[in-house]
């Protein structure tokens, strides 16, 4: 029954753009490979799903989270902890095989386009 009370305390805040943190709030941050968390005001202390190193980031510090899976952080001390979610730029998907294939085929068989130099 206790972990059903902590599991309520959490919420998940993986859409914002920031958050703030009242004093031994906590906030879940799903999949965040590559965030970069910005401490505003405050402290923070972070730790990953099925990881040992933590780290305690401080009102001016950035920390960039390198796992995917659940990141939890909580705010320390006395004062309001305001942190900003920087997330990763996003990356252009990868080509499937038949784009691939296709564009393979299309540079053997397809003639280039003549330049206008080729009429003159």
């Amino acid at each position: 029954m206790d972990d059903d009370i902590r599991q309520a305390q959490l919420t998940k805040f993986s859409e914002l753009s920031s958050i703030g943190l009242n004093r031994g709030a906590v906030a879940r941050l799903q999949d965040t490979r590559g965030t970069r968390l910005h401490v505003e005001t405050g402290s923070i202390w972070v730790t990953h799903e099925r990881c040992a190193d933590d780290a305690v980031v401080q009102a001016g510090e950035t920390y960039d989270t390198e796992r995917d899976g659940t990141t939890v952080v909580t705010s320390l001390g006395r004062r309001f902890a305001l942190v900003t979610i920087e997330s990763p730029a996003p990356t252009k998907p990868k080509a499937s095989f038949i784009e691939r294939l296709g564009n393979l085929w299309c540079s053997l068989y397809v003639e280039p386009m003549p330049t206008p130099r080729d009429y003159l």
